[in-house]
């Protein structure tokens, strides 16, 4: 599935300038793929090491998970939990 993070504010502040990092606010949004009624969890990744690997381990080492039924084949979340804008996150969405 394509997810996509879009977040709320345009510009980043520069922190290899010393300048603080800003919490930002996003929306997921998943365009296709999704089964109408099927069960899924959207999966938060907080850098690249707990990422999935080719052969799946699902959102194991997700840093948090948003279970959801799928209403159509496309779904959108607003992130609740900033994202800090020094910082790498990784969204999934798995099977339930």
């Amino acid at each position: 599935m394509g997810e996509g993070c879009n977040l709320c504010q345009a510009e980043e502040p520069d922190t290899r300038q010393g300048q603080r990092p800003a919490r930002m606010h996003g929306t997921v949004h998943v365009p296709s793929g999704l089964k109408p009624g099927a069960k899924y969890e959207l999966c938060r990744f907080e850098g690249t090491a707990d990422l999935p690997t080719a052969d799946g381990n699902g959102c194991t080492g997700a840093k948090s998970r948003v279970p959801f039924r799928a209403m159509a084949s496309s779904w959108t979340h607003h992130v609740l939990q900033p994202i800090l804008s020094d910082t790498a996150v990784y969204f999934r969405v798995f099977p339930a």
